[in-house]
């Protein structure tokens, strides 16, 4: 039995670090979408990063300037995701 928790732990493991590895990878393909021209594609991008709940200096830094964009869109979208992290982080220490 114990081998067999040893492979799951591996193979768990393993699939982790690809599943960040890709996670990154998707983030870093999206943040040069936050400066198009097309307020659409702004918010879409903004609202994938959001779902993808990364947090990291680099997202946040790009998301931003985007409080004070030209569409209001836009800015609820980037506010909504400041503030959903704020409170699933309270959550987290509430429990």
């Amino acid at each position: 039995m114990e081998e067999k928790d040893d492979e799951l732990v591996r193979f768990l493991r393993f699939n982790s670090e690809i599943l960040e590895q890709i996670s990154e990878d998707v983030v870093n393909a999206l943040l040069p979408l936050l400066q198009d021209e097309n307020s659409n594609v702004r918010l879409r991008t903004a609202l994938a990063l959001s779902n993808l709940g990364n947090s990291s200096k680099d997202v946040v830094n790009a998301l931003l300037p985007l409080l004070q964009d030209e569409n209001s869109d836009v800015r609820l979208r980037v506010a909504l995701t400041f503030f959903g992290r704020r409170v699933r982080e309270q959550l987290r220490g509430c429990s």
